[in-house]
This record gives structure tokens, sequence and C-alpha cells, in this order.
């Protein structure tokens, strides 16, 4: 037995048969015929069992001597602990680690280094967007948070904006883990700050626990013979937080099925599961979906009717709220342009170019597409660049396209570019440009001379296409030509086709 655990440790690997398990059914009665008839009987080999339990003792003694070395170097600091004795650092029990230490934000990234580097090692790897569930940001929102304003809503009244500020902090860790981040959800928060009989997660709401606090040390103040602050009973016939709280409540009737849902027996997360479910309220798609449109036809139509507020949105929201007839306050973009890809006059070709470079210099591509005068693609390409500037590659582009087109027999032209730069060589012919560009852009100035030959300026929002294009070369390694529309630009050239808008913001 020592020798095959010591030749699985030596090699890596487990022995033929070692972690197989035989399973015998013994008859219950003559003649078994269902499963509920047999007996099973399992004969395990338990081996495996010693390799894995050396291992776990292995991983938990490195964590644990981890830990140590951390309280030693002051990288954690542990609990306060009485005279006379020292606070222990860390517990392992079964298959759970306990810490204990500060909480302070050092510690919090000493506890997160040392399981990365136990992960790294024993690939027991912590998913960390997980770590805490629902229910246990509503425990340490009830136990923690919550509890750390008691003792200054004993004695100040927060202003308003203040707590208003702060539940909404606490609103958004509840949904997302983060006080920064936000989420759509469908309870209203004061579902939530009720006690748990009247079926919700048992939190506070600050403002009324601010004002229940306060009748408390009211009371004190009145009752009291001493002015030291003691935590007394009801019975004692002393209001107590609990009490003055519960009263905001009063005149809500109780559900005693809701007893039952929050009981302590249950785990938190069963009991969330089922309350949503019989609210209604659990995030479906169809819940989701019906709750965002209205949350959004009502924000827009609030602002597009009152003229308060600013619209920050994208090209595609905007195309939804003109189909709702809804223009909403612009914000601080004095100018709004409407782009539209022009059709053409027949037997004409029109090819759009871009080029684009990743720093000045850098690595570069250029690409371009030829459409007709019903925009129907007639080829597009990309080519691939090494370290030059964004001008050269407008250039490169260009000289290209023209290229393409003269050898083609495409001798009525129409060039689109968003570079001005481009425009202004073109609509003068000349030929002042660099000596890495010169000889094709002479070749380019030639063949245009001989052609029926147009340029225009076109805004980048605009030139979708080629500016999709220029961007795919940089991940290809040669030269590329489609005869008719690629996949990855195909819904661009579709949006060409139907006159769709773009919009360019200044």
């Amino acid at each position: 037995m020592i020798l095959a655990v010591q030749d699985f440790f030596h090699s890596g690997v487990v022995a033929l048969g070692l972690n197989s398990i035989f399973i015998v059914l013994l008859l219950k009665i003559r003649d078994s015929i269902t499963v509920d008839q047999f007996r099973p009987i399992v004969l395990g080999n338990f081996l495996f069992k010693i390799s894995s339990k050396i291992l776990a003792n292995s991983a938990e003694d490195f964590l644990s001597r981890l830990f140590s070395r951390m309280v030693v170097s002051d990288q954690l600091l542990p609990i306060s602990s009485p005279r006379g004795f020292s606070a222990p650092a860390h517990l392992l029990y079964a298959d759970d680690v306990l810490v204990f230490c500060r909480g302070t934000v050092k510690n919090l990234k000493s506890v997160m280094l040392a399981f990365r580097v136990y992960g790294s090692i024993s690939s027991q790897l912590v998913n960390w967007s997980k770590a805490l569930s629902l229910a246990g940001r509503a425990t340490l929102i009830r136990s923690v948070i919550t509890g750390s304003f008691v003792h200054s809503f004993m004695v100040y009244k927060w202003p308003v904006f203040l707590t208003k500020m702060v539940t909404k902090k606490i609103k958004s860790f509840l949904w997302t883990g983060s006080c920064e981040e936000c989420k759509l959800v469908r309870v209203a928060w004061n579902r939530f700050c009720r006690p748990y009989a009247l079926g919700v997660l048992g939190l506070k709401d600050l403002a009324l626990l601010n004002d229940s606090l306060l009748r408390k040390f009211t009371w004190k103040l009145i009752t009291s013979n001493n002015f030291a602050f003691t935590f007394l009973h009801k019975r004692d016939g002393i209001v107590s937080c609990k009490t003055a709280y519960s009263r905001m409540f009063q005149d809500i009737p109780q559900v005693p099925l809701w007893r039952d849902v929050w009981s302590c027996y249950i785990p938190t997360s069963r009991s969330i599961l089922t309350w949503r479910l019989l609210l209604d309220r659990h995030p479906t798609d169809d819940h989701l979906c019906r709750a965002a449109l209205s949350l959004v036809w009502h924000s827009v139509y609030d602002v597009n009717r009152s003229g308060i507020g600013c619209m920050r949105n994208c090209v595609d929201d905007l195309l939804i709220l003109h189909r709702f007839g809804l223009y909403g306050r612009l914000g601080k973009a004095p100018v709004i342009r409407s782009v539209v890809w022009s059709l053409l006059a027949p037997r004409w070709i029109k090819v759009n170019t871009d080029g684009a470079a990743l720093g000045s210099p850098g690595m570069g591509g250029y690409g371009g597409v030829f459409q007709t005068c019903r925009s129907f693609v007639k080829a597009c390409f990309a080519v691939p660049l090494g370290q030059v500037f964004a001008f050269e590659a407008e250039l490169l582009a260009t000289s290209l396209a023209i290229n393409y087109a003269w050898n083609l027999g495409w001798h009525r032209t129409w060039l689109e570019s968003d570079s001005s730069y481009v425009v202004q060589l073109l609509s003068v012919r000349s030929d002042q440009v660099t000596c890495r560009v010169h000889h094709a852009w002479q070749c380019c100035l030639h063949q245009i001379s001989h052609m029926e030959f147009q340029v225009s300026y076109i805004i980048r929002e605009g030139n979708q296409v080629t500016y999709a294009l220029s961007k795919h070369d940089l991940g290809i390694s040669s030269d590329s030509w489609w005869s008719s529309t690629h996949s990855f630009c195909s819904s661009l050239v579709g949006y060409d086709c139907m006159g769709r808008e773009s919009f360019k913001f200044s």
C-alpha cells in the first residue's frame, strides 16, 4: 500500500484500477425484478483516499503557513485581542477556511493575494465574481452596512439627499455586487425595507431607521435618570429601536405565509428564490424586456415633454426614438449631421476608400469597395501594410482603387474618401506627396486623366464599409480581393442599399 501511494506521487499517474469500485446488488426478496427490491453494496479501494488526503493536508499546510507568514511580515493585520493573548489569523475546519483580520483595504488585498498564490499552485481557483451571492449581500447589508449608521442615526437627523445617495449605493450593491454599477430591477425598494413577516428581505429603510432611532433617543432623554446610553428591552417600559421601527408598519396586514418562507430553517437563497416567484418578480426574459421598454419609453417621453435633462444615446437608439416620434433634448452636441449614401448616375461606378494606422507611424492597412448605381457591390479589397502613417495609407488606398478601376475597364468612376487631404490633392491633380508613395500616386494621376472621374469628400460616419475593411486588414497577412460582399461588412452594405441614416455629432 505504501509503495502504491509513493508511486502515485513520483509518477503523477493513478495506477489502473486504483480508483475503481464495484457495486453489487443483493436480493431483498426472492425473484426480485424492480430496483427497490435490491440492496446495493459498494466495494471500493481506499488507496486513492490516502493520496487525496495527503494532497489536501499539503494544500492546507501551505495555505496556513502562507497566512502565518503574512501576519509576521505585517502584510495581514489580525483582529484585536485581550491583553496577554494573540488572536488567530485563520482557522481551517473540514473544507472551510476562516480568516480573521481587520476590515481594511490593505488586509482584503492581502487575503486576495494569498488565495491567488494558493490557486496558482493547487489549481483551486476562486471565482471572485461569484464570491458573494444575493443572499450573502443581503446579509452583509443587514448586519454590517446598516449597523454602521446606527450611532450616527441616534444623534443626527441626516439630510434627505444624503440618505437617498447612500440608499442608491446600497441598492446597486445588492443587485450587482458593486456600488457603481446599476441593474434593471422590478421590485420597488420600499418593498424590501419591511419586516420578514410582511414578505420581504427585512432590510432597513435608512430614513425610517434614522427617524426611529431619534425617537428612541428622545424617549431615553425624557424617561431615563442616567444619561448614559443602554439598550433596554420593551418589557422594561423603555421604547427600543426595534419597537420604534416596527411602528412604521403597524397598518400593513401581516401574511402568515411569509413566516414560513423566511423561516430560519430554510436557506436564505431558497427563501429569496421563493419570494421572487410568489411575487412574479423573477428576472425572466419576458419580464426584463417589458420593464426595459417601459423604462426607456417613460424616461425619454418625460424628457421630450418637459424639455429637461439631456439625451446621450447611440445611433441605433436615436433611430428607434425617431420612429416613435421622440426627439428629446440634445446634450452638448450643437450640430447633428445626417449622412446618407448617395446613389449614382447610370453606368457609373462608385469606389469608397479608407486607410488606417495604429500609431504615427504604426501598423496600418487600407481597403475599398466598388458599387454600382443601384448600390450593388462589384468588388471589395483589403490590403495590410507595415509601419506607415495614416495619410500614406489613405493615398495608397486611392491609388490601388483607381488602378483596379482602370484595369477592369470602369472608366466612369466616382471616388469618395473621408480624407480631406486626398480629396484636395485629386481636385487640383497635385503630385506633392512623400517619396514612398510618389510612384503609385503618379500612376493614379495619369489614369484619372484618361477617365471620366469625380471625387468627393464623405465623413467617416458615411464611409462605414471601407472603415471596416481598413480595420479588417490589420488582422490579415496578405492582400484580399472579394468579388462580392464579405460577411463581416454585409450588414453595413445593406444599410447603404436601404438608404439608412448615419449621424455625425460635433
